[in-house]
């Protein structure tokens, strides 16, 4: 059986307070992944009409490609990079919630973090790199 599921991105939809101007260029293995994610991150931002986000993607300990989005600063034109801040408080926690939880995960009430789904103890424990995921 194929449990269909959708990638998640946290997106952030916040202004940015602060920037630095260190963007990561992609390691050449994931430069595949980083244009079709950001194609995604695009269509994403524009969609929900964030004003700037930041991706981070780390590889066993390694920081494979680091980008900004949009603006941190949209009205002096300040474009969002890796090191740019943003102020979100509890927002990005209730907005992983609801949209987990709309699509049929059970959150554990005591750890925000943690999220069940339907029969989890049936499905196996897989190691996958995300390339493999990609991919398909």
């Amino acid at each position: 059986m194929r449990v269909p599921c959708r990638l998640l991105l946290p997106l952030v939809f916040a202004v940015g307070c602060s920037t630095g101007n260190t963007n990561i260029a992609p390691r050449e293995d994931y430069q595949e992944v980083t244009a079709r994610l950001t194609i995604l991150v695009e269509h994403e931002r524009a969609d929900k009409a964030l004003p700037a986000l930041s991706i981070v993607l780390v590889d066993d300990q390694e920081t494979v490609w680091a980008q900004g989005f949009g603006y941190a600063d949209p009205e002096d034109s300040v474009p969002a990079t890796a090191r740019t801040t943003y102020r979100v408080g509890s927002v990005s926690k209730r907005l992983l919630r609801s949209v987990m939880e709309s699509e049929g995960f059970t959150v554990y009430e005591w750890e925000w973090w943690h999220f069940d789904y339907g029969d989890w103890s049936e499905y196996p424990i897989l190691n996958r790199r995300f390339e493999e995921i990609v991919s398909r």
